[in-house]
């Protein structure tokens, strides 16, 4: 029970820029080797973030290998998030693909905007605010109001208070872009 935390606090200790950069190679490697011979999600999860926290971009592959073969939602999500930490922009259309999909989990798919935001992607935002306006569950409205908030983007004020103003949609959605404004702000 100890291997996350391990793995987290050793990334974290080998960020220390005064620190030799073979020893934040040495310890990239050891979490990338536990990472990838560990079977509980749980743990996968703390590791990715603790290879994100290193900025181990070598490591990306056999994180996007897990993320495509997994069914573990949160495990999939700390593995996006480690790829916006590293600033993985090769896999952010798939990302943008992925927070597209309805009946997603509100916390994968916060965790999906967080990675997206991360990587600093603008082209995220139009699906986004598609979705706030499409979403029917309260759930996903929270969801996608609060994903346009962390992305952090000032072009999204302008769909938002449109959102806002358009009497014909719901009310929850109205009052969720408004959150969103609110978070961005």
């Amino acid at each position: 029970t100890h291997q996350p935390f391990g793995a987290l606090g050793f990334a974290v200790y080998a960020r220390n820029d005064k620190l030799p950069p073979e020893l934040k190679k040495e310890v990239s490697e050891k979490i990338q080797d536990a990472f990838n011979g560990a079977t509980n999600p749980s743990y996968q999860g703390a590791m990715a973030i603790g290879l994100g926290l290193l900025d181990a971009r070598s490591a990306a592959e056999d994180l996007w290998k897990k993320y495509e073969d997994s069914n573990d939602a949160p495990l999939k999500g700390y593995i996006a998030v480690s790829l916006g930490l590293m600033r993985v922009t090769a896999r952010s259309e798939a990302l943008r693909e992925e927070i597209r999909k309805k009946g997603l989990e509100q916390k994968f798919r916060l965790q999906l905007a967080r990675a997206l935001g991360l990587m600093s992607d603008a082209e995220a935002l139009p699906a986004l605010i598609e979705y706030l306006q499409n979403a029917e569950t309260l759930a996903e409205i929270s969801a996608a109001a609060q994903a346009v908030g962390l992305i952090g983007d000032k072009t999204a004020v302008e769909p938002l208070l449109k959102i806002v103003r358009n009497e014909s949609k719901q009310p929850m959605s109205r009052g969720f872009a408004e959150v969103a404004l609110g978070i961005l702000a």
